[in-house]
C-alpha cells in the first residue's frame, strides 16, 4: 500500500486507524514500545525526592488526606493523587511499579492521543493523502525519545499528568468551539482538569485562546459585525467561566491552607524561595536550555536536533511564504504561551522555573516539527495544497 495519496484524510478531530498506512502503523507500533520501554527503565524502584512526600502523605485517611495532608504538604490541587490513593492507602507503597500504574495507563493515553488527533486538521490543513499523517508518526517518536518527557511520565508527582490533561484540553476547546452539542457537559470536564493540577487553568488556555484567536481571523476575513461574532461567542464563554467557578472553593481551600500563600513573613514561607533561575538560567541561555529541553534528544541523537532545527525554520518560511498562518498561531498558543505563563509565575513566586513545569509542551512542539516537515516535502515536490 502506498504511503501517498491513498485516500484523503476526513475532516476530524480523530483519525481512524485505517487511515493509516502499513509502513504508518509499523512505525507507530515501535514507538509505542519505545516509548513503554524508554519510561519503565527509568522507573526505578526507589522513591527520590519529592517522591517521599507523596507516598508519606498516603498514611491519612481520606477525609484528612484532601482537606488537610495535601494543603498542608503539598501546595497541589488533589486530582492527581487521587489516582494513586487506592492503591498507596490500601495496597501499600512497597512496589513504585504499581504505585505508578496510574500514570502508566494515561502515559499510555497520551501516545495514542498523539497517534490519533488529526493534528493536520488542528493546524488548518483540511486537505491531503495519508502522507499528512506522517505528522502523527513524527510526533510519537520525537516525544518517545524526548528524555525529559521519559522522566516525568512516571515520577509520582502531579506533573506526569499535564500531557494527557493538555491533549483533553485541547480536545475539549475543539468541542466547545466547533459544536454545541453536549457543550455544558464539557463544563465538569472543565473543571476536572482544573482541580487536576495548579496548572490545570494554563493547561486550558492554549486550546482556548488558539480557537478563539481562529474565530477572530475568520470574523476580520469575513467581515461580520461584533454583535454577530459576540452572539457566537458568549455560550464559548459561559462554559469556560462556570467551569472556572465551579472550582473557586477548591482554590480558596488550598490556598487558604498551603503555608506557600499564608503566613507571608514567617520561616515557613521562605522555604519556597528558591531562586527562579537556579536551574534554567535567564536570557539567551536560558531560552536555548528551554529548547534543548523541549527536543529532550541526548547522545549520540543530539545531532537530529540540528535536522529538526533545519526543517523547523525552513518549513516556517514556507507556512509564511504560503500565508498558512494556523501553524504558527498553533506554535504560539501551545508551546511559547504556556511556558512564559509558567515562567511568570516563577519569577512572581521566586519559586524554581524547571523542565517538570513546561515538559507537557513538548508533544506540541513535537507537532510543530512534524508538520514542518511535511511541509518542506510537499513544497519541494509542488504538492502543496491550500486551506
Amino acid at each position: 500500500m502506498s504511503t501517498l495519496h491513498k485516500k484523503e484524510i476526513k475532516p476530524s478531530f480523530f483519525v481512524p486507524w485505517d487511515e493509516y498506512s502499513e509502513w504508518q502503523l509499523f512505525c507507530l507500533v515501535i514507538g509505542f514500545f519505545i516509548f513503554l520501554y524508554l519510561r519503565l527503565i527509568l522507573r526505578t524502584n526507589d522513591y527520590v525526592g519529592d517522591e517521599t512526600v507523596t507516598v508519606n502523605a498516603f498514611q491519612h485517611d481520606l477525609y484528612t488526606y484532601l482537606t488537610q495532608a495535601l494543603p498542608r504538604s503539598e501546595y497541589h490541587f488533589p486530582g492527581t493523587f487521587l489516582l494513586l490513593y487506592a492503591i498507596g492507602h490500601w495496597i501499600g507503597v512497597t512496589n513504585s511499579y504499581l504505585l505508578s500504574l496510574p500514570y502508566l495507563i494515561m502515559s499510555i493515553l497520551s501516545y495514542l492521543m498523539l497517534a490519533k488527533i488529526n493534528w493536520w486538521q488542528i493546524l488548518g490543513m483540511k486537505k491531503g493523502g495519508n502522507e499528512i499523517l506522517w505528522v502523527n508518526v513524527i510526533t510519537c517518536m520525537m516525544v518517545a525519545y524526548n528524555v525529559h518527557h521519559q522522566i516525568y511520565s512516571l515520577e509520582l508527582r502531579p506533573y506526569s499528568t499535564l500531557t494527557l490533561l493538555s491533549l483533553l484540553a485541547l480536545w475539549l476547546s475543539f468541542l466547545i468551539f466547533n459544536s454545541s452539542r453536549l457543550r455544558w457537559m464539557n463544563v465538569f470536564a472543565l473543571a476536572a482538569i482544573i482541580s487536576f493540577h495548579n496548572f490545570g487553568l494554563i493547561v486550558l488556555i492554549p486550546g482556548a485562546s488558539y480557537f478563539f484567536l481562529i474565530q477572530v481571523f475568520h470574523l476580520m476575513k469575513k467581515k461580520e459585525s461584533f454583535n454577530i461574532f459576540a452572539k457566537k461567542m458568549l455560550p464559548v464563554f459561559q462554559v469556560f467561566a462556570v467551569s472556572f467557578i465551579m472550582t473557586l472553593p477548591l482554590v480558596w481551600l488550598y490556598c487558604h491552607s498551603a503555608p506557600m500563600f499564608v503566613n507571608s513573613h514567617t520561616n515557613a514561607a521562605l522555604q519556597f524561595h528558591r531562586g527562579t533561575h537556579t536551574y534554567i538560567k535567564e536570557g539567551w541561555q536560558g531560552i536555548k536550555q528551554v529548547i534543548s529541553i523541549e527536543y529532550g534528544l541526548v547522545d549520540h541523537l543530539k545531532i537530529i536536533r540540528f535536522v529538526l532545527a533545519f526543517f523547523f525554520i525552513v518549513g516556517t518560511f514556507i507556512f509564511i511564504l504560503k500565508n498558512q498562518w494556523r501553524p504558527v498561531l498553533f506554535l504560539l498558543c501551545f508551546v511559547v504561551l504556556p511556558i512564559y505563563l509558567i515562567y511568570g509565575l516563577a519569577v512572581h513566586s521566586d519559586y524554581w522555573f524547571l523542565q517538570r513545569q513546561f515538559i507537557w509542551t513538548a508533544p506540541f512542539w513535537a507537532v510543530y516539527h512534524g508538520a514542518c516537515v511535511i511541509a518542506c516535502i510537499r513544497f519541494t515536490t509542488q504538492n502543496w495544497i491550500k486551506d
